[in-house]
């Protein structure tokens, strides 16, 4: 019966870190449009340059997908394949499909026109970003109590059962 009510309390426990780790997932992504922001206002940077500098930052480490960007693209190949294909093949479970779709989105917009218009865009995602991070820490908030309550409730509830 311990481990019954064990097991389904610790489901409940790795549903509701989920939830936490989407949101500071999201937060590191905002945290990288703020610096792509900079690369490309004020230093004028190329794609390449910003993925360096990107994959050389310590805080956005956890965004493993931008190695792997860099790992795909070179210069003379298209920025937003080697984007999508850097997010396919690190996938996060805890992230939903339309995050990941909004990920991709991101790179479609870089590197297509003058620096004014990748300014723009990157700021119309970081409001987007802005709205996705406050609804998932909402979610994070509701959810993840009830995740963590209804593994160890079910887990006594079976026991009982079973007793």
């Amino acid at each position: 019966m311990l481990l019954i009510i064990t097991t389904t309390g610790l489901t409940g426990i790795i549903f509701s870190k989920r939830l936490t780790e989407r949101v500071e997932f999201l937060s590191l992504l905002k945290l990288m449009l703020e610096e792509i922001s900079i690369q490309i206002r004020f230093q004028a940077s190329t794609l390449s340059e910003i993925l360096d500098v990107l994959c050389r930052d310590k805080t956005l480490s956890a965004l493993d997908f931008l190695n792997e960007i860099k790992k795909n693209y070179l210069p003379y190949e298209d920025f937003y394949e080697a984007w999508s294909m850097g997010i396919e093949k690190c996938r996060y479970p805890f992230l939903k499909e339309t995050d990941v779709e909004f990920i991709k989105g991101i790179g479609f917009s870089l590197g297509k026109s003058d620096i004014e218009g990748q300014l723009g865009m990157i700021s119309i995602h970081m409001g987007n970003l802005g709205l996705i991070i406050e609804k998932a820490r909402e979610e994070r908030d509701k959810k993840g109590k009830l995740y963590r309550s209804l593994g160890i409730l079910s887990g006594a509830f079976i026991s009982i059962l079973l007793v």
